[in-house]
């Protein structure tokens, strides 16, 4: 596994995937209070996850994604 991302920061300058995971039993998701905590669009509260780790790549000397964050909540809004 390691040689796997050596060659990955070698030769495709990248890492591995980042992914934060959410504790199932911390977010009701029919609720639009828990929501906004996952959300990342417009309109989102501004203490998200999303917002959080947007507010964290504005120091790119100490953060870097090399896209930016995603939830698949806001996929799935933008899908109704």
């Amino acid at each position: 596994v390691l040689d796997y991302f050596r060659g990955l920061e070698e030769y495709l300058s990248v890492g591995p995937p980042v992914y934060f995971i959410v504790n199932q039993d911390a977010i009701d998701y029919t609720k639009i209070d828990d929501q906004d905590l996952l959300c990342g669009t417009s309109g989102c509260s501004s203490i998200s996850l999303l917002g959080q780790i947007g507010e964290a790549l504005r120091q790119p000397n100490r953060y870097y994604l090399a896209q930016p964050p995603s939830s698949w909540l806001d996929d799935y809004f933008d899908w109704l």
